[in-house]
């Protein structure tokens, strides 16, 4: 069960909400990236041009390790090679 909070501003009341969990069910996994494996490549969050060119590669952030994490196929441009540092 899940409980929540709401407010209703036109009658100035304070009200409890809940949602009863009826059924469950598996989630399949996302399907593989666009380009087979993804790469983690090093990257410092100033690096304004690395951002560009890994972001139109459908490249993606990972805050958790700082690196970008982007698709083998596509990693193949000049200068992102010595970048890798992860498959």
């Amino acid at each position: 069960m899940a409980v929540a909070h709401r407010h209703d501003e036109t009658t100035c009341r304070r009200l409890k909400t809940g949602e009863i969990i009826s059924r469950e069910a598996g989630r399949e996994p996302p399907p593989p990236a666009p380009g087979g494996t993804l790469l983690e490549m090093d990257g410092a969050r100033g690096e304004v041009e690395l951002r560009q060119l890994v972001k139109m590669a459908d490249g993606r952030w990972n805050p958790a390790k700082g690196v970008w994490r982007h698709p083998q196929a596509q990693a193949r441009g000049p200068g992102l090679l010595h970048r890798i540092v992860g498959i």
